[in-house]
């Protein structure tokens, strides 16, 4: 299972193996290597290579562009609807099937990871695939023991020290007997019928109530693995589940974004400094930062997760790709993978029960967007909080704005009581991880490759934005911490104080 599927011509093995390399070296596995294992076929391992790969790199090239074999595994990643990065090496144009999607020009990158190309390259891929995991550590050689092995008793006793167990002829010949005598036998007999007359008696003398006692409950590192999927299954009941469809957005009436000197909070730039790019996980320590999520199973990544044993991992066919805490509730987003989510479920922390189940397929097509359209341009569930009775929702498609005519990346408002849509913000306000909650306000941020980079205030009352504050490149994280707010863009870390 690899992060990244990388697709290339043999011709250019030597001018890849940089790309790969760096690619790996910023945290993703990625799948390279074309040596066929003995009895394995091509086609074993286009199947078993593409089916669990999280993404697919293709490099075109003066030789890719005539390989049958680039454009088989190109064709069949597509097919398979993994998200797409194309990179070229030479100045060529790709097969026609695959000249729709924008491709990175690396005909001049020097192999360097700190290249903005290359740097590009990994922003694109951490806003589809999420943050990458630690890179593997290279094998180690095991070290030879520091102590002497304990080494087994002779089979043969010494002449001078008589053995007092069975030979092993004796231990293993298959038609000998081991020495046993009669009396262990019967001894043994009469224990085991004694144990059973005096549970039966015991058994007659108790009482009603202690029969229908409950066990102790075991502590939970001793609840083995059958009890714990006995426990899963009657928490929640899923099949009585009625998922709400809500109607598609009116982007007729959609609102424009001003700026307003009126708004009851300010945020004040207090400081500005580079990041390392990747280097999200030191960020999040220097500040003791963390988001309300927890960490869902990906067996992609190879995480088991923390979900509490209540929460039920897939729905209705979708798996959970996202479990965000929301007061004390936690909002579940479920997914076909893990590139985005449709379906939302409130389940309470405490009752355990789903209080509410929202369905956005109604929202995964934007106006003017073609009814099969490529994985990455379908609007999804990115983020979601509940204050009091509202649920505020981030959605958002993963590919460039004028690909989804400018319609992606906004908030939208419902009421859970009657489960109806208040309103809907103005469009590319709200692509970052998270947002984040103040007073009367959201803080969302937008950007992405050549486009503007924003952080925004938007009214929870109607979802106005009522201010907008340029950022250096696009906002990833947004977390609040007392009156600091810690945004992390793609290569700028700020902090900001809020003006109540």
């Amino acid at each position: 299972m690899s992060d990244i599927f990388l697709s290339y011509a043999n011709e250019d093995r030597e001018r890849v193996r940089p790309l790969a390399e760096a690619l790996r070296q910023a945290g993703w596995t990625v799948f390279w290597d074309r040596v066929i294992p003995v009895g394995k076929t091509w086609h074993d391992m286009l199947e078993g290579e593409l089916e669990t790969a999280r993404s697919l790199l293709v490099v075109w090239s003066q030789d890719s562009i005539k390989s049958k074999w680039v454009r088989a595994e190109a064709s069949e990643g597509l097919r398979r609807e993994l998200p797409h990065f194309p990179v070229l090496l030479d100045d060529v144009l790709p097969p026609l099937e695959f000249r729709e999607y924008q491709a990175a020009d690396f005909s001049t990158w020097d192999a360097s990871s700190t290249s903005p190309l290359f740097q590009n390259l990994v922003r694109d891929i951490k806003q589809t695939l999420g943050l990458p995991a630690t890179p593997a550590p290279e094998p180690v050689e095991p070290k030879p023991p520091e102590f002497e092995p304990v080494k087994p008793e002779p089979s043969e006793p010494s002449p001078a020290e008589p053995s007092q167990t069975p030979s092993a002829e004796a231990r293993l010949t298959p038609g000998k007997p081991r020495p046993r005598k009669l009396g262990w036998i019967i001894g043994g007999l009469v224990i085991v019928a004694g144990i059973i007359l005096a549970l039966t008696i015991g058994s007659l003398l108790r009482t009603p109530q202690e029969s229908k006692r409950p066990p102790s409950p075991k502590p939970p590192d001793q609840v083995t693995k059958t009890e714990v999927e006995r426990v899963k299954q009657p928490v929640p009941e899923l099949s009585q589940i009625k998922l709400v469809t809500l109607p598609p957005p009116d982007f007729k009436k959609t609102p424009v974004v001003k700026v307003s000197q009126t708004a009851g909070v300010k945020l004040k730039q207090l400081s500005q400094e580079p990041n390392k790019i990747t280097d999200d996980e030191a960020w999040f320590a220097q500040y003791n930062l963390s988001l309300p999520q927890l960490q869902v199973p990906n067996p992609f990544r190879q995480l088991a997760g923390n979900m509490p044993e209540f929460v039920p991992t897939k729905f209705q066919g979708l798996i959970l790709i996202k479990a965000i805490k929301s007061g004390d509730r936690l909002l579940l987003i479920y997914g076909k993978n893990f590139s985005g989510g449709v379906i939302l479920l409130a389940q309470n922390i405490n009752s355990k029960k789903i209080e509410y189940g929202l369905d956005f397929s109604q929202y995964r097509l934007g106006p003017g967007t073609p009814d099969s359209p490529p994985s990455w341009l379908y609007q999804n569930i990115d983020y979601a909080q509940q204050i009091d009775d509202i649920l505020y929702v981030s959605h958002g498609a993963s590919g460039y704005a004028r690909e989804s005519q400018g319609r992606t990346g906004y908030v939208s408002a419902i009421e859970v009581n009657s489960m109806k849509p208040l309103w809907h913000s103005a469009p590319l306000v709200s692509n970052a991880a998270n947002f984040e909650l103040v007073g009367d306000y959201l803080v969302t941020g937008y950007g992405f490759t050549q486009e503007p980079d924003f952080l925004f205030l938007l009214r929870r009352r109607d979802g106005a934005a009522v201010e907008k504050i340029p950022l250096k490149s696009a906002p990833d994280y947004i977390i609040r911490r007392g009156d600091r707010l810690y945004v992390r863009t793609y290569n700028t870390n700020y902090i900001f104080q809020i003006v109540q």
